[in-house]
């Protein structure tokens, strides 16, 4: 693997544990009880389902234009 690979894989796990991190309440978990802690699981899933319709929409959304793009290029060929 090079070097380049390895940071961005690193990045991502800093990314993600910070995410993590900013959902977790201060006030009602402490360091030890990170995992045990159930409101931070019930935040983070409000904040999945509010991300997943809307992913699926950007998605959507861009699949219907790149074929769209295509269609009107090959009709042009």
């Amino acid at each position: 693997m090079s070097t380049g690979k390895i940071a961005k894989i690193v990045l991502g796990i800093v990314l993600a544990l910070a995410g993590l991190w900013l959902v977790l309440p201060a006030g009602i978990c402490g360091i030890e009880g990170i995992l045990s802690c159930k409101s931070m699981w019930r935040e983070l899933w409000t904040v999945v389902q509010g991300i997943v319709p809307l992913a699926l929409i950007g998605i959507g959304a861009m699949l219907i234009w790149v074929e769209a793009e295509e269609l009107i290029m090959s009709k042009k060929k």
